[in-house]
């Protein structure tokens, strides 16, 4: 938060000299004349170090069009390109999207510096790297990376097509459907996405100057900004970029990790079953022994790193909120609605379909954000009207509104920095005539250009829009400066409502609803975009002018950028904007329907859909009065309506994940408070960024429908457990039914004997003793005359003596305690294995070695499921730690061999060397070679065997 010179008594040593004085008594005159001394120098001193503006006062401010330099370009269109992956991601998945003006402005500063070094060593570095370059870049960035989310790609934009279209039974027709195609996307953006820009530029003083609104985002980047180009402030921006350079890589490889273990859907470590699969895949919280309806769940954690980061930096009521929306939807409302089939809704209505369960969940989300955002668009206008008034009011149009605790102080004294901020600011003016000629240009380009590209978006609706934008721009960026809240969305739902219901059902009012509302949102957002940057390009001495042109070159770059990245998601993802797949794109449907609702009204949705809409719908804005009324204190707890809508469609995955990272800042927090605040944003933009930019090699492969893994298909199987010794797995097994009747050759009765406790015990007993008596008379002679080593008996006899020596004893309990650890590791892990395995070939008992994609693929073109894959045994684990390591070797090359070279070259001879319609357990099939490949004695003369081989096994 941005301190007022009315806050600090160290702004007026005049005063504080005066009340010293007005008490000094004769006799003590020396004393107080050296106390007052001492204090003067103690507020001066305190003054410097209060002061951003003096530490940087020996550096002359670049001119405005020196701060605006090649490589700033550059390095904001590489993170340009970065940052609209991780946006258009976070779009396409939930739509939540977290502020990304901290890690814009740390890595644009370890480019640049890096940048400057390299320059500096050899001699070529004709200007340093200055604070406002560094907010240049940061501003062009951000600009670019903000049009992933105007530009409606996850919302109004996407919900034009067909795709969105067709999961509904309503407005589904040629004329209210729009696909995406790269041509018009960009064409569309260029023409709405710099009239906000004007339309704020005459305002900037009033806002900044005479206003003194916050801005807390613009600010807190300012702030990081400055740190980052003094001495010790670039210090920590080395050790943060290292800490979101570890995560980021990490991230990166976590995000390839999880696309090489995702053969498709509801598969991988995309879709961890929170609650074990037993209930992922039967009924939803059997753990609270109610709730009957069986319901495919959505209570799965997806090892997101990038919501994992995303929940480190929102603040912990929304991920709360976030939880407690995703319980009281999937946990409570959908399992009890969808008992209701066939009551309340058609039993054969199909998942996607609006008049079933999809209803529900759409319109109830629908009602709860149009509540909230209904809400505090009021609340937020009241403000401004509010902030309005007492500034026309007041003489002294420099005081400060009374934003939290603060109130007005109309004598304040003018603080050094904002003396320099403020002249600078005045001094490179940005002509009223310039933002007034642009806009009105801007203006009728796009109404004579936008009816080609939306023909049902007619001129004057486009006129009308545009007559009442600057108003609407003006309230978002006034209440964005008091709450850093921009509700570019509300505003666009507005349209939406608007010019729908004016255009008409048969007019194709839905799609026309869609257009305004991108219209509407981008005037809207790059006006307080701009806001925001005008206030951190003030309190780090750039130009407006430079603010300016960073952020109109930033738009451009969005414009084409964008569209392009969202292109990429298209073609390269076939069930995006499908709800339940990998990006569902959430906000599209939502979109899509509320202009639906807009036009046509509430008979779309199902029974009793709209009761619970206004229950929800009044719910939302009753707990945001209560929040309001009972204060920041008891607030803090209570969930906030617009988070708790979100997952209400999407389910709760990602709030876990989010709810993670609100834990693992916790924690941090609570054991080093200091670090967590310096390293907690940097780690979190690492998680981000590193997951996100995983985006653009993962498109290029869904693209190219890859199967470069198949080569490692081969090689998919579990290495088999090495043969036991002992009749239970081997010979007297082998005697019963069950391994009798997987061959189709002797598997009669007199063949065949099925295990029984008596009989085994009896056999047992009978055979067991004769070894001991047989070696008997001969222990003297292997033991004393031969001197036999026996490795296994020595090593045995070793332990136990070392056990009874002091020193053994204490080493015994060592080794014990180690036991004992893994003793309880080893069982536990033994219990997950079950709790997450619903099935056969299922969970972390058969974990594919090479990836999913190759283990369901086929190796060099021969189609083969292969059994190379990683169970997860703490048992065979421990037996590889005991067995000499050639043995352990020979294991896996033995299954190379077979698994991953012969029997698929014998599998592509099937039909050829043997039937093609066998079952897999006859050994005249595949498994005949299997078998008789195992180990036997050369004298076996196989050809006047009974068993029937396949060809070629005999020569």
């Amino acid at each position: 938060m941005n301190r007022t010179p009315s806050t600090r008594a160290s702004d007026h040593p005049a005063t504080a000299v005066e009340n010293g004085a007005a008490h000094t008594d004769p006799e003590n005159n020396n004393h107080n004349n050296k106390k007052l001394d001492d204090d003067e120098q103690e507020q001066e001193l305190d003054e410097t170090k209060m002061s951003t503006e003096r530490i940087f006062e020996s550096k002359e401010v670049p001119p405005w069009r020196s701060q605006l330099t090649v490589r700033a370009f550059v390095v904001s269109f590489v993170l340009g390109v970065l940052f609209t992956f991780i946006v258009m991601k976070l779009n396409l998945t939930t739509g939540i999207i977290p502020s990304l003006n901290v890690s814009a402005g740390l890595l644009g500063f370890f480019f640049v510096k890096t940048w400057t070094k390299f320059l500096e060593k050899s001699g070529l570095l004709n200007q340093p790297f200055t604070r406002q370059e560094n907010t240049v870049i940061q501003t062009s960035v951000v600009a670019t990376s903000g049009i992933a989310f105007s530009g409606g790609f996850g919302s109004y934009l996407f919900g034009m097509s067909e795709v969105i279209a067709k999961q509904s039974t309503e407005a589904n027709d040629a004329q209210n459907i729009k696909n995406p195609a790269l041509g018009w996307m960009i064409g569309f953006l260029f023409v709405v996405s710099f009239l906000g820009l004007f339309s704020v530029v005459p305002l900037r003083k009033i806002m900044i100057i005479d206003f003194k609104l916050i801005y807390p985002s613009g600010t807190a980047t300012a702030y990081l900004i400055n740190s980052f180009h003094t001495p010790q402030g670039a210090k920590l921006a080395k050790k943060q970029v290292r800490a979101l350079g570890k995560f980021f890589s990490f991230s990166f490889l976590w995000g390839f990790f999880q696309w090489f273990f995702t053969a498709g859907d509801n598969c991988g470590f995309v879709n961890f079953p929170t609650f074990g699969l037993k209930a992922y895949e039967n009924k939803l919280l059997i753990f609270f022994g109610f709730f009957p309806p069986s319901i495919k769940t959505r209570f799965y954690f997806d090892f997101s790193a990038t919501y994992v980061g995303v929940g480190m930096i929102c603040p912990y009521l929304i991920n709360i909120s976030l939880l407690v929306g995703g319980i009281l939807s999937w946990g409570i409302m959908w399992p009890l609605i969808q008992d209701r089939k066939g009551h309340w809704y058609p039993a054969d209505s199909t998942p996607s379909s609006l008049h079933g369960i999809q209803g529900y969940r759409v319109f109830i989300a629908i009602a709860m954000i149009l509540g909230d955002g209904l809400y505090n668009f009021a609340k937020v206008l009241g403000h401004t009207v509010f902030g309005l008034y007492r500034q026309l009011t007041k003489k002294d149009v420099g005081s400060v509104l009374p934003v939290g605790s603060r109130s007005p102080t109309p004598d304040s004294s003018v603080s050094y920095d904002d003396q320099r901020r403020t002249q600078l600011f005045i001094k490179d003016e940005i002509p009223t005539c310039f933002a007034v000629v642009g806009y009105v240009g801007i203006a009728i380009i796009s109404a004579a250009t936008l009816p080609h590209i939306f023909p049902t978006l007619k001129w004057y609706y486009i006129v009308v829009i545009y007559i009442f934008a600057p108003t609407l721009a003006f309230c978002n960026a006034y209440g964005c400066g008091l709450t850093d809240w921009s509700l570019a969305s509300t505003y666009g739902k507005l349209a939406i409502f608007t010019i729908g219901a004016w255009a008409g059902a048969s007019h194709g009012g839905v799609l026309a609803g869609l257009a305004a509302c991108g219209v509407m949102m981008n005037i809207v957002s790059t006006a307080s975009d701009l806001m925001q940057d005008f206030k951190t390009g003030y309190m780090t001495m750039s130009s407006p002018r430079s603010m300016f042109v960073s952020q109109v070159i930033g738009t451009a770059m969005g414009c084409v950028i964008s569209p392009c990245v969202f292109w990429l998601f298209y073609k390269a993802f076939d069930d995006l904007g499908v709800s339940g797949s990998q990006y569902p794109a959430p906000y599209a449907t939502v979109y899509r329907n509320i202009s639906i609702l807009g036009v046509e009204g509430f008979s779309a949705l199902p029974k009793h859909c709209l009761t619970l809409c206004y229950i929800f719908f009044i719910a939302a804005v009753v707990i945001n009065g209560i929040r309001d009324a009972v204060g920041k204190d008891i607030a803090k707890y209570i969930p906030i309506p617009m988070a708790m809508a979100i997952p209400f469609y999407l389910g709760s995955y990602f709030a876990i994940d989010m709810c993670l990272g609100s834990l693992i800042l916790f924690i941090w927090t609570k054991i080093n408070k200091a670090k967590a605040d310096a390293f907690g944003p940097a780690v979190a933009s690492g998680l981000i960024c590193g997951d996100g930019i995983w985006t653009l090699p993962s498109s290029i492969l869904a693209l190219a429908d890859s199967t470069s893994l198949s080569l490692f298909s081969s090689f998919s199987m579990a290495v088999g457990y090495p043969p036991r010794v002992g009749g239970f797995g081997s010979y007297l097994f082998g005697m019963s039914e069950v391994i009798a009747k997987q061959s189709t050759e002797a598997n009669d009765a007199q063949n065949i004997k099925n295990p029984r406790l008596g009989w085994m015990i009896a056999f047992l007993f009978i055979v067991s003793f004769l070894g001991l008596f047989s070696v008997v008379p001969l222990r003297k002679i292997m033991i004393i005359d031969f001197k036999l080593i026996y490795p296994s008996g020595t090593a045995t006899a070793h332990l136990i003596n070392s056990f009874h020596t002091p020193q053994g004893a204490k080493l015994a309990k060592k080794q014990v305690r180690a036991l004992g650890k893994f003793f309880s590791f080893s069982f536990l892990w033994g219990f997950f294995q079950w709790f997450f395995t619903a099935g056969d070939s299922c969970g972390f008992v058969n974990f594919p070695t090479f990836g999913l994609k190759a283990y369901l693929n086929r190796f060099l073109f021969i189609p083969i499921k292969n059994r190379f894959y990683f169970d997860f045994s703490a048992t065979y684990v421990g037996v590889g730690m005991i067995c000499p390591h050639l043995i352990n070797i020979s294991l896996l090359v033995g299954g190379i061999l077979s698994w991953g070279i012969m029997w698929p070259l014998i599998q592509d001879k099937k039909g050829h060397w043997y039937p093609a319609d066998l079952s897999p357990s006859s050994l005249n099939g595949l498994q005949g070679y299997s078998v008789t490949a195992l180990p036997c004695s050369k004298s076996m003369d196989l050809s006047s065997a009974r068993i029937v081989l396949p060809d070629m096994i005999i020569p």
